[in-house]
């Protein structure tokens, strides 16, 4: 019998994720979720209702997996930036937590961590700092732990199960409704 690939995902249940735990459920693997919240049923994919925030709770669930995906914590810049403390906390601090826990694992394969094209950018604010901070610390943990890694930069995104403050939604939303769309911005946000 042919062993199965193990994937956890932390923020399993939100847009990227919940898109992600089907396209790896499709593609045989064992799906489990951490998440605050259980977004959907399913009862092919397991889930853990925890906080990244939470060192003792993440270290009793991520030894026994192939790919660990951090797609969890503050996705959007407007929250971020109205609440820095929490984008730190979840965003930088949730990461480094996973990190800790993971950095020794020798059956991980991988780590794969969803940021943004902000973390490139002087756009974006306390988001941008925080999506730059982990791409950095993933970095270093490489460097010390010899952790396999994978960064995942995405833009603005959109698709089913999107929620309606995703710009391509509201641009969409606008040009249907009202004909034209409008964008707050001197052009050169990214």
């Amino acid at each position: 019998m042919i062993k199965k690939n193990k994937a956890l995902i932390f923020g399993g249940s939100g847009f990227l994720g919940g898109h992600l735990c089907d396209l790896l459920y499709e593609k045989g693997f064992n799906v489990t979720v951490y998440d605050l919240k259980k977004n959907r049923e399913n009862k092919n994919i397991k889930f853990i209702k925890g906080s990244i925030e939470d060192v003792k709770e993440i270290a009793k669930h991520v030894k026994k997996y192939d790919y660990i995906f951090n797609f969890a914590g503050v996705s959007d810049i407007e929250k971020a930036n109205l609440n820095p403390i929490k984008a730190i906390n979840q965003n930088v601090i949730g990461t480094v937590n996973i990190l800790e826990q993971i950095k020794n694992q020798k059956t991980l394969k991988r780590f794969i961590f969803s940021s943004s094209i902000y973390a490139l950018s002087t756009q974006g604010g306390f988001y941008s700092s925080t999506k730059r901070s982990c791409e950095n610390i993933i970095e270093d943990y490489a460097n010390k732990y010899g952790l396999k890694f994978t960064i995942l930069r995405y833009g603005s995104i959109y698709g089913s199960r999107s929620n309606s403050f995703n710009a391509l939604h509201n641009f969409v939303y606008q040009g249907l409704r009202f004909k034209k769309i409008e964008r707050d911005g001197k052009g050169d946000e990214i």
